[in-house]
């Protein structure tokens, strides 16, 4: 059975990419429907919050990211889910030795945005953690993957730069359909080309019950039914060919179903390595510039800040702040 989750990060942001995520997982179909992957794994994942036994945590992005005045690095359970993730689904954990963002990156299919403030020179990765460490912690989930006879079959992202982004918005009329329409994309990458069923979750958008609009362009040539539409969830079956994706949406499908949680930690990582790299680049500019996270009432600080780059480089704002 496969069953996979879609979810994004930086919806809110004025600043930097849209970002979202899809996983799926190859896992035994038990005829009830599908599985809690939290317990499934058990001898090596859990959900967020302190673990005696340093399981990996997986999990709603928003739980695991840290403060910037903690101990630990802020990113250092995303990257150690993410990464320990790739690495099964890779079956390759020697690439962590070395790794890099563009690494990460890589395998997760995303390309480098083409905006200047997203190059120069890789960064090591992990940031909070040490590749022995993360080795150690991989090789302990692909052991618990193994014995369940749970595989990761698709972990991916799509970013999506602010001019792509105000240029879509634009044709499209609104950020939600956008947003609605970059995870169809995403389930789509699961679906093409495969035979059978697909359960697939992802989360409410904007409170809404009903999504046949979205459903009927994304898939024109699917038989789309509507077999619920309430306040606890919409499901819906769409058939082409000899293959069937069943589609459930849910409010905060993050904490409840694991491969919504990790496309969760996918996109919250993509996110923060792309805006460090955005970060360096003004700071290298203006090194007195604080870092942001690119949300409204910082971001607003932050471009008033940067101001004089932006006149130097002759950057249009328009290329940085996104269409509301």
């Amino acid at each position: 059975m496969l069953y996979g989750g879609v979810d994004e990060a930086g919806y809110g942001p004025m600043l930097g990419p849209l970002c979202v995520g899809a996983t799926c997982f190859d896992v035994p179909h038990t005829g009830t429907g599908r599985p809690c992957l939290w317990s499934v794994l058990d001898a090596a994942v859990c959900p967020a919050g302190r673990d005696k036994a340093r399981r990996i945590a997986i999990d709603d992005s928003k739980k695991l990211k840290g403060a910037k005045s903690g101990k630990a690095h802020p990113l250092a359970n995303l990257e150690r889910g993410v990464l320990c993730m790739l690495a099964s689904m890779h079956d390759d954990r020697t690439w962590l030795d070395n790794a890099t963002d563009v690494d990460v990156l890589h395998h997760l299919g995303v390309d480098l945005p083409d905006e200047p403030w997203f190059g120069g020179p890789p960064v090591a990765v992990p940031l909070g953690s040490d590749a022995a460490s993360m080795r150690i912690d991989a090789a302990r989930l692909a052991r618990a993957m193994h014995d369940a006879n749970v595989s990761l079959t698709h972990c991916s992202v799509r970013a999506m730069s602010v001019p792509e982004f105000n240029a879509r918005v634009a044709s499209a009329g609104s950020k939600s359909w956008v947003n609605f329409e970059l995870a169809t994309q995403r389930i789509e990458t699961m679906w093409s080309g495969h035979d059978g069923a697909l359960h697939v979750v992802m989360d409410r958008h904007g409170g809404r019950t009903a999504y046949q609009r979205e459903l009927h362009t994304a898939w024109p040539q699917s038989h789309i039914e509507v077999t619920r539409q309430d306040a606890q969830g919409s499901d819906y079956t769409l058939a082409r060919n000899s293959s069937s994706l069943f589609l459930h949406i849910r409010s905060k499908a993050d904490s409840t179903h694991l491969p919504v949680a990790l496309a969760s930690m996918a996109a919250k990582l993509v996110r923060e390595l792309l805006m460090h790299r955005l970060n360096r680049y003004f700071s290298d500019h203006l090194p007195a510039v604080a870092p942001t996270a690119g949300y409204v009432q910082d971001g607003r600080r932050w471009l008033k800040d940067v101001q004089p780059v932006l006149e130097s480089q002759g950057v249009a704002r328009e290329t940085l702040v996104r269409a509301r």
